[in-house]
């Protein structure tokens, strides 16, 4: 006890003793309970119990807002250190890219992101900001400052192909033409979920196309969107493939057309017309031989009359594998169905394989003697059809049997072209003994003999049955939730992501020849009922009358309403007009160009091909070591790609090169110029270029006009 009336000296001291007593004993009792929280459970007992009365103290807010003030003052003083600063930001980069390895996560954020910014560019002057900056940053890519970054910039933009996969329409598309279909899901739009496919491109990421996109933000459902009855019938995976002369014996229609292929590049091309005719399946895949296995190929000629010696094609075939596919398209194809096309199922079943034939070797001229053929028949094969090898005559000499054991003459060497392009050494090869008359070894066919032409406008679904390898017997939907046009139909199966169509290239020949046929219909169609002659009345006697048809020829006005269809004489007069117009007002054009395609030689092109076409990614120095006839093969499997690419490549040439402000040409006024296709079958443009502030011919100094052509010519 302390005593009031002792001196304050001597209290200061006692309390200072006292002090220290308590701090002593303070620090007795932690150390013994350190020595007791070296033991797990007390220390994790009085950690959550620490736990529990920071979170008690926390549900206060200014405990809350003091604590969390406190800490960040402490982060900011820490950052303010360099190094903690960077490692902070590092470990945070880090930890977000291992989030967004998840799909979910990345497109969860990209939503986020693109609701945040249209609800700031719901302000005028944050949207005005925006374009502002993205006209800037435009204009700084287009205003390179070399001429060597402008051909950089340009080789970049061209590298990439259309390889992006929209998951409305399926179609293949270039990146500037597509945008991520997050941004489309994220509206919680009620017709998304039944039109997109949940399909992604091969950087694994899911787009859309502008031209959907916009269709489907006002909540409508896109012409061309494989919803709108646009899908491709399924492809049976356990059937054969077959080439080109089986489909042909199995389709209900045959399009006969001249297709040559071009000397350099083997590519394709067409002349004259687009004939359809009916064809009779039905005997024809009965009159094919049996034999005993898919493996088992017979030499088949397929003529458009029998007694034509030319057949416009020629091939080997397999019986087993036609009769298969065959069997599946009757019974799983409605037109198969509708056209009433059935088979004989005791003809369609092939020989055992106990039915043996043991072949000797023949004589040299190839002819074959009753000695020669031994058989040994099974009793699967029916007295029937033994009575009926009986009855051949000396005009009918072949024999079933007999014919199996004939090498098959021919290897698939052409399609639809005439044999005069074969080589004097190659037809020995290919035609064995057809020259020579024993016909014996080669099984000629001519389906649509005796039936006549059909128009494609008539038959509805010539196409379908034209081309079963496409269609599978399946029809088109005949009704659309939204109207789409054939052309826009025509453009969509050529785009998509499954090219059955584009490798089928006498179909790309039959969707040209059928667009076109409708495009001058349609346009005829218009200018009798706009009455568009001039102003001049017609009669149907002056119609009768062969003068006057001769004045319409010789006048043009019977081609005046073929103007606008691209390609016709029309369409090059107005063309040539134009032109003519464009040098009265602009002068001589200065510069003349002709471009043309170098598929062979583009790395980028051929690595597109090589995406698209095979499913590969191919490497620069793959494509190097490339061989001519593999090049050939990518160009010519897929001619769409090829074209669509130097159309790419033109547009670019102009709005990024010579429309820029350090083009080497100078400054663009105009240009003019036509796309040709050349007897290779690639691409050719010739232009035209009108320059400004450039010397003329007799007016500027030669020298002038020197230098300036040695400076953009090499």
């Amino acid at each position: 006890m302390l005593n009031v009336n002792e001196p304050v000296d001597e209290i200061v001291i006692l309390v200072k003793r006292s002090s220290h007593l308590i701090q002593s004993d303070v620090r007795n009792v932690r150390n013994v309970a350190g020595g007791c929280r070296q033991e797990v459970d007390i220390r994790q007992r009085e950690q959550s119990l620490d736990t529990a009365k920071r979170n008690i103290q926390r549900q206060d807010s200014d405990v809350q807002q003091r604590e969390q003030s406190l800490d960040t003052a402490k982060r900011n003083i820490q950052r303010q250190d360099s190094d903690v600063q960077q490692r902070e930001q590092s470990n945070n980069t880090a930890r977000r890219r291992t989030r967004r390895q998840d799909n979910d996560v990345r497109q969860h954020e990209q939503s986020l992101d693109t609701a945040r910014r249209r609800t700031r560019r719901q302000d005028d002057d944050m949207r005005q900001q925006e374009q502002v900056a993205n006209t800037a940053r435009k204009q700084c890519l287009r205003n390179t400052t070399s001429v060597s970054s402008l051909i950089h910039r340009f080789r970049g933009i061209v590298a990439h192909g259309p390889v992006y996969t929209c998951s409305s329409c399926d179609q293949l598309l270039y990146k500037h033409s597509v945008q991520l279909a997050a941004n489309i899901r994220s509206m919680s739009l009620s017709i998304t979920d039944s039109v997109l496919l949940n399909k992604r491109s091969s950087d694994g990421i899911e787009y859309i196309c502008n031209t959907c996109s916009n269709y489907l933000r006002k909540n409508k459902l896109p012409p061309c969107a494989i919803a709108n009855n646009l899908h491709f019938p399924p492809v049976p995976t356990h059937l054969p493939v077959l080439n080109v002369a089986e489909w042909r014996m199995l389709s209900p229609r045959l399009t006969f057309m001249q297709i040559r292929e071009a000397v350099v590049g083997k590519q394709l091309r067409i002349h004259g017309n687009v004939v359809c005719v009916p064809a009779d399946v039905c005997t024809t895949v009965s009159t094919l031989p049996r034999t005993s296995s898919n493996f088992e190929t017979v030499a088949v000629e397929l003529k458009r009359r029998s007694q034509y010696q030319h057949a416009f094609l020629t091939s080997n075939v397999r019986p087993a594998c036609i009769r298969e596919v065959g069997t599946y398209l009757v019974e799983h194809g409605d037109l198969f169905q509708f056209q009433n096309i059935t088979f004989n199922h005791s003809e369609l079943e092939t020989i055992e394989p106990d039915a043996l034939f043991t072949v000797s070797d023949a004589s040299d001229n190839g002819a074959v003697t009753d000695d020669t053929v031994t058989t040994n028949v099974s009793t699967s094969v029916s007295s029937d059809s033994l009575a009926s090898l009986d009855v051949a005559t000396d005009s009918d000499p072949w024999v079933e049997i007999a014919d199996m054991h004939i090498d098959r003459a021919g290897v698939f060497d052409t399609l639809f072209s005439s044999p005069d392009f074969v080589e004097d050494s190659e037809r020995a090869a290919v035609y064995g003994k057809i020259d020579t008359g024993h016909f014996d070894h080669v099984h000629t066919f001519a389906p649509a003999e005796g039936n006549k032409p059909i128009s494609v406008f008539v038959d509805k679904y010539s196409e379908e049955l034209s081309f079963p390898n496409i269609f599978w017997g399946s029809s088109r939907p005949d009704t659309h939730a939204v109207n789409v046009h054939y052309s826009d139909i025509v453009k969509s199966e050529l785009r998509r992501s499954d090219r059955r169509c584009v490798t089928c290239i006498d179909n790309i020949f039959y969707k040209l020849k059928k667009c076109q046929m409708q495009a001058v219909t349609g346009k005829v169609n218009v200018a009798v009922r706009k009455h568009k002659t001039g102003g001049h009345v017609y009669t149907a006697g002056e119609l009768r009358d062969a003068d006057s048809i001769n004045n319409l020829v010789k006048f043009d006005d019977g081609y005046r309403v073929l103007k606008d269809l691209r390609g016709s004489p029309p369409y090059w007069e107005k063309a040539k007009r134009d032109l003519f117009a464009m040098i009265r007002q602009l002068g001589a054009a200065q510069l003349f160009l002709t471009l043309s395609a170098a598929e062979t030689r583009w790395v980028h092109l051929l690595k597109i091909l090589s995406e698209i076409v095979d499913n590969e990614t191919l490497t620069d120095e793959q494509v190097d070591q490339m061989t001519w006839s593999h090049k050939c093969r990518l160009i010519s499997s897929d001619p769409v790609t090829c074209a669509r690419h130097f159309d790419y490549s033109i547009q670019h040439y102009f709005n990024d090169f010579l429309k820029s402000t350090v083009s080497p040409f100078g400054q663009l006024k105009d240009f003019w110029y036509r796309i040709e296709f050349q007897h290779r079958g690639s691409p050719h443009m010739h232009c035209l270029l009108w320059i400004a502030d450039v010397p003329q011919y007799g007016v500027n100094d030669t020298v002038d006009i020197t230098q300036y052509i040695d400076g953009i010519i090499s």
